[in-house]
């Protein structure tokens, strides 16, 4: 696992978001300072998993190609309605496009 600094705002909101006030702890994970390493250490292992944020540098790289996974409660009471309405989006032919760019 690879995961950005404890000040980094794409771990901070992934932390706050799954672990609430708990702080999580990563012993076996690779910590990296930017995203230019964590995407790094991505292709150097294939089978990584990784918290980073995709942008335009990412985008634009042939090197680059992430696989995005979204996951959801199966429970419908569980999931805030903006990240239902998101993953719907997503499932939409609108949003099939967008993420055939990346």
């Amino acid at each position: 696992m690879i995961v950005r600094e404890p000040q980094s705002s794409t771990r901070v909101t992934f932390d706050k978001y799954f672990f609430g006030d708990a702080k999580p702890t990563y012993p076996h994970a690779i910590n990296v300072v930017e995203s230019k390493e964590a995407y790094a250490q991505i292709r150097a292992q294939a089978d990584s998993i990784a918290m980073v944020t995709l942008q335009t540098s990412t985008q634009n790289d042939p090197t680059m190609r992430l696989p995005v996974y979204f996951f959801i409660s199966a429970d419908p009471g569980r999931v805030k309605s903006a990240v239902r309405v998101f993953v719907e989006f997503i499932k939409s032919r609108e949003g099939q496009q967008i993420l055939s760019a990346f």
